[in-house]
């Protein structure tokens, strides 16, 4: 079984757009998009690359730790606008101070070294006006929740269609996957689901009290769930999220020292 990631690292700025397969474009001010947001990392040599985060407090997002490579060298943080109105230039657009990659994560192409592929970045300035993070999941996953997701990631098609679009997307009932790892939260995607430039992004359900982010959006594998083989650029297998119940303590101490360490230099 082949693992396929998505990251700084593989997909660069280009013309085109992406958006999550067989998903919509929301209209303004929809509750997906209030936490949902664009990281964008410059690289050290000089191209730029772009996942998607989660906004999870006043100046923490959850993303991918496979979305940020050892030769990241600065960052930014692109919110969605929520309400309407004319804004300086600026005022969806904040910069990444610091990050914390899980301890444990390993950057390999097995299932196995994705059960930390998670990471807290922490960002300059205030929320804009709006926009809201997504609750931390109380308790494990109901699993008859319905499953939604939400990114800037493509349609599906060789992974370079569809870049940049912001879209949202429900999973069909019973999509979720009988749970054999506690760490990953498996989902069959055989029409809607994630892609590349999805990575860092979502998993979300609605328990009663508001959108709880309970995974965050990390591979998809080029087989079904029964273990026949697609091709190898498709994304139409089972989706892989870092389930994100196990990882509170984790997030709560990262977060506390992200807040006291020393600021990353700016190029």
């Amino acid at each position: 079984m082949k693992i396929s990631t998505f990251c700084f690292l593989l997909y660069f700025y280009t013309s085109s757009s992406f958006a999550i397969m067989d998903g919509v474009v929301p209209p303004l001010g929809h509750p997906l998009s209030s936490g949902t947001v664009r990281l964008v990392g410059a690289l050290a040599n000089g191209m730029k690359g772009d996942c998607t985060g989660v906004l999870i407090d006043r100046d923490l997002l959850l993303t991918a730790a496979h979305c940020i490579p050892s030769y990241v060298v600065s960052g930014e943080v692109e919110f969605l606008p929520m309400i309407s109105g004319v804004f300086p230039k600026d005022f969806y657009r904040r910069t990444v101070l610091n990050w914390r990659l899980h301890p444990e994560f390993k950057d390999g192409e097995t299932e196995e070294s994705y059960n930390n592929d998670i990471a807290l970045v922490r960002f300059e300035g205030e929320i804009p006006a709006g926009n809201r993070p997504f609750l931390l999941p109380g308790a494990t996953l109901n699993r008859g929740a319905s499953l939604m997701i939400a990114g800037f990631g493509s349609i599906g098609v060789g992974n370079e269609v569809g870049r940049g679009v912001f879209r949202v997307a429900t999973y069909p009932e019973g999509s979720l996957l009988p749970n054999t790892n506690e760490f990953i939260i498996s989902v069959d995607q055989p029409k809607i689901g994630i892609c590349g430039g999805d990575s860092g992004g979502p998993l979300l359900v609605d328990q009663g009290q508001g959108l709880q982010v309970i995974g965050i959006v990390s591979t998809t594998s080029n087989v079904t769930p029964d273990n026949r083989p697609l091709p190898e650029d498709s994304c139409h297998g089972v989706a892989n999220f870092v389930s994100v119940y196990p990882k509170l303590d984790w997030i709560s101490e990262a977060g506390k020292e992200l807040r006291l360490e020393k600021n990353r230099e700016q190029p």
